[in-house]
């Protein structure tokens, strides 16, 4: 995949994503609430048998000690949907 293919992949799910956080800003400001945004590292587990994975490492993810990486994710708060993921990116 080309970074050409990678930047409209990426423009998709932004086009995609919008309209979702922008209605959930919406229900927050008419319910006179504040916007929570959670940062948070968290495992993101891959196949015990990947080869294509580098830099992958052992380590504790949902109480098992599973081969991964380690991702920092922010998050809104969500009325309806409880948490929205904004961004992830690897640690």
């Amino acid at each position: 995949m080309t970074w050409e293919e990678v930047k409209q992949i990426v423009q998709v799910l932004e086009q995609v994503s919008y309209p979702y956080i922008d209605t959930e800003l919406q229900v927050l400001c008419s319910q006179g609430k504040r916007v929570r945004l959670d940062g948070d590292l968290t495992g993101l587990p891959v196949s015990n048998t990947s080869q294509t994975y580098p830099h992958a490492a052992f380590g504790h993810m949902d109480d098992e000690i599973r081969l991964g990486y380690q991702a920092g994710v922010v998050s809104l708060e969500s009325p309806t949907y409880g948490r929205l993921w904004l961004s992830v990116a690897h640690h």
